[in-house]
């Protein structure tokens, strides 16, 4: 799998392999699923919005930056609301098509929980 080369190219210096792994399978999963979700909004001809939205999922955008792309993709605040819910109810809905691929359905759930939580402690290390 994609996880499975990724881990492999890793600088030996991680604080330890499973750990590496679960970044680059909680990675893998992500990339993945914003290639689906971006594929959607291209579709649709939004890929405009898509682009726009994309850095509210990852905290690259904060808040405070939300009436600036409202006023940039020419939407009212109160549209702009609604665009960035359903964005992100449809990135979880990839993220979870995606785990669904690979973990027994039973186990969907647990796994988001634990990919989640592997790649919010990666963001929350980083510089």
């Amino acid at each position: 799998t994609n996880a499975e080369e990724t881990y492999k190219q890793l600088p030996p210096n991680q604080p330890a392999p499973e750990i590496a792994f679960d970044r680059t399978w909680a990675a893998t999963v992500i990339e993945q699923a914003m290639r689906k979700l971006n594929q959607t909004y291209a579709d649709r001809g939004r890929l405009d919005v898509f682009e726009a939205m994309k850095g509210c999922l990852s905290g690259e955008l904060s808040p405070d930056s939300y009436p600036e792309l409202a006023v940039k993709l020419e939407m009212s605040k109160e549209t702009f609301e609604v665009n960035l819910s359903r964005f992100r109810k449809t990135f979880g809905g990839m993220v979870r098509s995606v785990i669904a691929e690979t973990v027994d359905p039973a186990e969907i759930n647990e796994e988001i929980k634990y990919l989640m939580a592997a790649w919010s402690a990666w963001l929350n290390e980083k510089p």
